[in-house]
């Protein structure tokens, strides 16, 4: 059943463990900290959601966020992976929710069916189509050098790894040897100043780059380099912008905006799915447990 469904839209500064609590399930992302279950949310009543859905309007905000037309970049699909490593991790706690990973396996589900009918082929509109984009734009030449190790880097790594030769930095190095690439030493990061394309997927509250880093930089390479932070909150604290090849996520999303006009119906096409299943969801919603994980491979 989806009545009783509570979904809690945070800022994604909200301070909580993905894995401190059961009966909810929680995501945080570069944009908002999604929080559902069958409870009313009482920790950290300090801070105040955004939005919160319940029932039918509940399971429609999942199912759009998922399939990526909650966020800035409209159809993005880097959040598919974060929701899917964050299910094995609930699934791997001791008392995960029977009905939370009911609801998340439709879910997967029902996205899968929405991308593959909608959302397929709507252009670069990815963070890594875009960074792509920007490289190509830039007659970036390889190596082209990823910091950090997640779902990002991971999505960077299939993008770009037919197109360039790539490196890794990450302080993970265990987690970043699985791309199979030249690592480079994360203790000698001031080394980067000498790689002219660099794509940041980290982020953290802490400073990373700065304007030391990038003026040494851009003196060194002049007009033949680029700098994409796709970090959030930014590692970079500089005066340089996109004039000067350092494009941060704000760039992105305008130029976003500027590109393939025709995804518009697509998308208003893949809402009105997402309303349609989440009603028939309502009204048919069957507890059957449990999917096998073969079927929640969305885009294998």
């Amino acid at each position: 059943m989806l009545k009783g469904l509570k979904v809690y839209d945070f800022a994604p500064e909200i301070a909580i463990n993905h894995l401190d609590f059961s009966d909810h399930f929680v995501l945080k992302t570069c944009q908002r900290t999604l929080i559902f279950g069958y409870k009313s949310w009482q920790q950290n009543c300090h801070y105040a959601p955004k939005a919160q859905y319940e029932n039918e309007l509940g399971y429609t905000f999942i199912l759009e966020t998922i399939c990526g037309l909650q966020s800035r970049l409209c159809g993005e699909n880097e959040i598919t992976g974060q929701f899917k490593e964050q299910y094995q991790l609930y699934l791997s706690q001791p008392r995960s929710n029977k009905l939370i990973v009911s609801t998340l396996e439709k879910i997967f589900k029902d996205a899968k069916a929405i991308r593959t009918q909608f959302l397929k082929n709507i252009g670069m509109q990815s963070y890594a189509g875009m960074t792509r984009l920007l490289l190509n734009q830039n007659q970036a030449h390889s190596p082209v050098v990823i910091t950090g190790s997640g779902a990002l880097a991971s999505d960077l790594v299939k993008a770009l790894k037919k197109h360039y030769s790539l490196e890794i930095i990450a302080r993970n190095t265990e987690k970043a040897a699985r791309f199979e690439l030249p690592l480079r030493d994360w203790n000698k990061r001031e080394q980067l100043i000498q790689c002219p394309f660099i794509v940041n997927t980290i982020g953290t509250d802490s400073v990373l780059f700065d304007e030391n880093f990038f003026q040494a930089w851009k003196k060194l390479h002049g007009a033949k380099c680029l700098f994409i932070d796709l970090g959030s909150p930014s590692v970079l604290k500089t005066s340089f912008m996109r004039e000067d090849q350092v494009y941060q996520l704000s760039d992105l999303f305008a130029l976003a905006e500027s590109l393939d006009q025709v995804k518009e119906l697509k998308i208003k096409e893949a809402r009105n799915a997402c309303r349609e299943l989440a009603t028939k969801r309502l009204a048919n919603y069957s507890f059957n447990l449990p999917y096998g994980w073969d079927d929640l491979q969305l885009f294998a």
